[in-house]
């Protein structure tokens, strides 16, 4: 459901909505061996599941607090932007530091140290993949739910249903859901580092070799919060899961084609790919965190040599 951001109107539903969850997709520069079981070993050495027990990730803690004011910070300029250019105000957008994210975490009753060490922590069903393009490319794609980012989320505002009769309440729901985006986002991103490190790979930090697709949050450019689909500005590039844990590189129509895209798997056989498919990535290894031993598992292509 994609909805365009207005006073007394709902936004979110009241369950289900979990601000950030969504794709991160990385090239690999390093390449990849297709017989390797280099991310399985790596993913499991690398990236806890559930819980952290207590260390927190290293790109997130000491100096790397900085790293997560700045992703915040960015998130809420991109807001007060859209707020500004869509609302016809000139609100001031606010210098996201400690003192900011402690008041906020405050306002949301959190504790400090745990939000930062859920960051770089898979959650029930999360997947990491290694997987090529048709042109011999190779990309790490990170899959996350965010389901914990949604329990929060709905803890606070579920009972109002999504809707805002003033701009003050609406700005603030605006915020959590900017803010729990951006920690989605950095959660995606500490796994991919940690998987990288792991595994001898160089770290991207080009945002021309990263593509992120969100299920759930807000789309700025459009102005609309959208829950359970893909909602991107005309000719922007999203990821879109195809087959067996492969992916699909889709890019937006123009105009009034296009619309929000519900988030399903995709049958390629069945000729239903949402938009104009500009690459694909399929899986040569994939992991996912299952429950209740909430533990990874792994799954290889058995058309690239495994067995």
């Amino acid at each position: 459901m994609s909805t365009p951001i207005k006073l007394s109107t709902p936004l979110f539903p009241a369950h289900g909505f979990n601000p950030g969850s969504g794709v991160l997709a990385v090239r690999l520069a390093d390449g990849y061996a297709d017989d390797s079981r280099l991310l399985e070993e790596a993913v499991q050495r690398a990236v806890p599941v559930v819980y952290s027990y207590g260390r927190p990730s290293p790109y997130v803690s000491g100096k790397g607090r900085n790293f997560v004011y700045s992703y915040i910070g960015q998130e809420i300029r991109l807001l007060y932007e859209a707020w500004n250019r869509n609302m016809h105000t000139q609100r001031r957008t606010p210098i996201v530091n400690r003192t900011w994210v402690d008041e906020w975490l405050e306002r949301m009753n959190l504790d400090k140290d745990e939000v930062i060490n859920n960051l770089g922590v898979a959650q029930p069903c999360d997947n990491i993949c290694v997987g090529v393009t048709p042109r011999g490319g190779y990309k790490l794609v990170v899959n996350t739910f965010e389901g914990h980012g949604g329990t929060l989320f709905e803890s606070r505002w579920g009972a109002s249903m999504g809707q805002a009769n003033t701009e003050t309440k609406l700005m603030q729901m605006l915020t959590d859901i900017a803010v729990i985006t951006a920690l989605a986002r950095l959660n995606r991103m500490a796994i991919y580092y940690a998987v990288a490190d792991a595994a001898g790979w160089s770290k991207s930090h080009t945002d021309g070799h990263q593509l992120t697709t969100l299920t759930d949050g807000i789309c700025y450019d459009l102005w609309e919060v959208h829950s359970g689909e893909v909602r991107v500005p005309d000719g922007e590039a999203f990821l879109f899961p195809a087959d067996t844990d492969s992916w699909l590189v889709c890019q937006a129509p123009k105009g009034e084609r296009n619309t929000a895209q519900p988030w399903r798997v995709i049958h390629t056989e069945e000729g239903s790919e949402p938009s104009a498919v500009r690459n694909r990535i399929d899986s040569i290894a994939s992991v996912t965190a299952l429950p209740p031993e909430n533990s990874w598992t792994v799954e290889y292509s058995k058309e690239r040599g495994f067995p």
